[in-house]
């Protein structure tokens, strides 16, 4: 008989968080999240925020890329991949992803890996 243990262990993630991670802040462009979870078993972060005009945020978007030096691996109306490598606390090069997808009529869905 195998048994396959798997543990999930989420906790909320909000705009607090968010601070706390200023890679990702910027790419909120000072948006409520309505919705966030972390989990800590991957080290992933997925949340929800509501925009009013998916053009205009994602040209927002685009240029903090640009200016944050974020490479944009997918580019599409309703899509959008970032990313960037960058240097942890320990001096350990990681790459950081940021993924997002709209959903009509205003709904933002964000992972950050």
């Amino acid at each position: 008989m195998t048994f396959t243990l798997s543990c999930r262990n989420f906790s909320d993630f909000n705009n607090d968080d968010a601070e706390r991670n200023g890679w990702l802040t910027s790419f909120l462009q000072g948006k409520y999240i309505i919705e966030g979870k972390f989990n800590h078993s991957e080290n992933t972060i997925e949340l929800f925020i509501e925009v009013s005009s998916i053009d205009n945020f994602y040209s927002r978007a685009d240029s903090i890329a640009e200016a944050e030096s974020w490479q944009t691996n997918k580019f599409d109306p309703n899509f959008r991949v970032y990313s960037k490598e960058m240097v942890t606390g320990g001096g350990l090069s990681e790459v950081y992803i940021i993924k997002m997808e709209f959903t009509p009529p205003n709904l933002l869905k964000i992972n950050a890996y």
